[in-house]
C-alpha cells in the first residue's frame, strides 16, 4: 500500500513538472514574467525580435530564461546575464545602430546592476564581473 501511494505521488509530481514545463504553470511562469519585466520595464529593452533585430528569437529567449531557472539562479541574475549577452552582441556586430543603442543602454545596465547589488539580489562578485565587462567593451569600442 505504501509503495503504491509513493508511486502515485511520484507520478503526480512528474506530471506536474511536465505540465509546468509545457504550459508554463506555476513558478516558471512567474520566473519568466519577472525576467521579462526587468528587461522590458526596468531596462527598456524591446524583447520582441520582430521589432528589435538585435534581440534573440522567442525560443532562444525562452531557452536562456529556462537555463537560469533550471540552474537555480534568481530572475535578477538571469536578467543580467541575458542583458550582458544582448549588449555585447549589439556592440560586437559593429553596426552603427547597434552601437548607438548600446550607448543608450549602458547607464541603465550600470544603474540596475548597482541597485540589485545594494538590495542583495545579486552578489558583489556578479556586480564586479558586469562592471568589468562593461568597461572592457566600452574601451574596446569607444563607448
Amino acid at each position: 500500500m505504501t509503495t503504491k501511494l509513493l508511486k502515485d505521488k511520484e507520478t503526480k509530481a512528474k506530471n506536474y513538472r511536465f505540465f509546468d514545463g509545457v504550459y508554463m504553470f506555476g513558478r516558471k511562469k512567474k520566473y519568466r514574467g519577472r525576467v521579462d519585466q526587468i528587461l522590458t520595464y526596468e531596462l527598456g529593452i524591446d524583447t520582441n525580435n520582430s521589432t528589435n533585430r538585435f534581440f534573440p528569437g522567442l525560443f532562444a529567449y525562452f531557452d536562456l530564461i529556462d537555463d537560469g531557472y533550471k540552474n537555480g539562479r534568481n530572475a535578477e541574475l538571469t536578467s543580467i546575464a541575458i542583458t550582458m549577452s544582448y549588449w555585447g552582441g549589439m556592440i560586437g556586430g559593429g553596426e552603427q545602430e547597434g552601437i548607438k543603442q548600446a550607448k543608450l543602454l549602458k547607464p541603465k545596465i550600470i544603474k540596475l546592476v548597482d541597485a540589485l547589488a545594494m538590495s542583495g539580489m545579486i552578489n558583489a562578485e556578479v556586480k564586479n564581473i558586469a562592471h568589468r565587462q562593461i568597461n572592457d567593451l566600452s574601451k574596446l569600442h569607444s563607448l
